[in-house]
């Protein structure tokens, strides 16, 4: 169980922690949005759109804490074809359900 209760458990914090160590785990990442979202339960998220790798690829994270839960979706393509799948990762991202 995660408490989110807890200080530097907020989503808030995670988010934070997790944007201040992500680049040096996958060697070069640069965070090019973060918004504070709502899944579609209505439950606060974060989302974060990377470009990694040089440039290489893109990735969107969606970062979830609800009920004791930590959840986080990941949706990753080459930055050639992003676009392309634009539509269909925000939906993933959108529509998580975590109960």
């Amino acid at each position: 169980m995660f408490d989110s209760d807890q200080p530097g458990n907020s989503l808030e914090e995670t988010a934070d922690l997790f944007e201040e160590i992500y680049p040096s785990q996958i060697g070069d990442a640069d965070l090019l949005s973060r918004t504070a979202v709502k899944t579609s339960q209505g439950v606060d998220a974060i989302r974060m759109d990377w470009s990694i790798l040089n440039g290489l690829a893109r990735q969107g994270f969606l970062m979830v804490i609800d009920s004791g839960f930590s959840t986080d979706l990941v949706t990753s393509s080459s930055s050639e074809d992003y676009d392309g799948l634009k539509e269909t990762f925000d939906y993933i991202l959108e529509s998580l359900i975590t109960r």
